[in-house]
């Protein structure tokens, strides 16, 4: 039987569903199986996609898996989905609220990290409005337990616009001693 395949869009970095597009490519695959198996299958989600995470046009390779049940007749592993976010521009910010939190008292930690970039993404009305102050970098420090220089993710928070959001992932440089 010919299936759909099917993704679900995240709505993240201030794009929604209503701002994105997507192909999948193959749009189908040909699944056999036993009747109790198949029953009710029509489409088969290769999982979500955070649209936070796309600028411009993405491909996102996405692998095709299936229960044990199931055979993939047609022998497809991946589908590629290209995703396309319009209709919103950018912004680029210099941001210095930069904020550790989980920090052990055994440890003294200096952020080396002064200043980030970070790219908000919204309607250009809305953009003017917002101002780096009002962007939060927060750094779990809970997982570093040795002394040294690191690289952290970090977590880049708007909390002043619902229709404005940070595009991207972030990281932090910061260095442990005792």
């Amino acid at each position: 039987r010919e299936i759909d395949l099917t993704v679900k869009l995240i709505a993240g970095g201030g794009a929604t569903d209503k701002n994105a597009d997507f192909k999948i490519e193959p749009e189908s695959i040909i699944v056999a199986g036993p009747i109790e198996a198949m029953d009710g299958l029509t489409s088969l989600s290769l999982g979500s996609i955070d649209l936070s995470k796309v600028t411009g046009t993405k491909v996102i390779s996405m692998p095709i898996t299936l229960q044990s049940q199931l055979e993939n007749v047609s022998g497809i592993t991946a589908a590629n989905v290209t995703v396309t976010v319009s209709g919103l521009k950018t912004r680029t910010l210099q941001v210095e609220n930069i904020i550790l939190k989980n920090e052990s008292s055994s440890y003294d930690v200096s952020v080396e990290t002064k200043v980030c970039t970070v790219v908000i993404r919204g309607r250009e009305e809305e953009l003017e409005l917002i101002d780096p102050s009002q962007i939060r970098i927060v750094v779990d420090m809970g997982e570093i337990t040795t002394v040294g220089t690191y690289s952290v993710p970090a977590k880049v928070s708007l909390d002043t616009s619902d229709s404005v959001g940070v595009v991207g992932e972030y990281s932090v440089v910061v260095s442990i001693s005792r």
